[in-house]
């Protein structure tokens, strides 16, 4: 015998998962179409002449934006011995990927100046000696 409230239970947590299913379909047919088009957002309709309808954007920031968009554009660099990657090129100016930068120099936690604070056994950041140690020996061996 089937008791009502297990079935509707049921019934409501398999609408809940189907709603749910339908809502991340929806998100993510928007950011695939956000990664086609990144300038395509909610604020801003082309028209068909290629204006805005009251012609609000200043003259000045048009033309930042058409020197940007020619610009920036993708670059084939090399580095490490040859190894690929695309950057990103900016008149006379090459930007590599930060995911490149991240795997060759090890970057982690938060930039500051100064001698670095350790969190290593406590949330209150505190000096630590052989971090003073490592900060001084990174500045002298850059002046050899």
């Amino acid at each position: 015998m089937i008791r009502w409230k297990s079935v509707k239970s049921s019934l409501l947590f398999g609408g809940i998962c189907f709603m749910l299913l339908l809502l991340d379909k929806s998100l993510v047919e928007y950011n695939e179409k956000q990664k086609t088009n990144p300038y395509l957002g909610n604020s801003f309709v082309p028209q068909k002449d290629g204006l805005s309808s009251a012609n609000s954007c200043d003259p000045s920031v048009i033309a930042e934006l058409d020197r940007l968009k020619k610009a920036s554009n993708k670059a084939r660099c090399t580095a490490n011995n040859g190894k690929e990657m695309t950057c990103m090129r900016d008149e006379s100016e090459f930007y590599f990927p930060f995911s490149f930068i991240k795997k060759q120099y090890d970057v982690s936690g938060k930039m500051s100046k100064g001698v670095p604070m350790s969190t290593q056994w406590n949330a209150t950041p505190y000096y630590y000696p052989i971090q003073i140690a490592q900060y001084g020996l990174q500045h002298y061996s850059r002046m050899l």
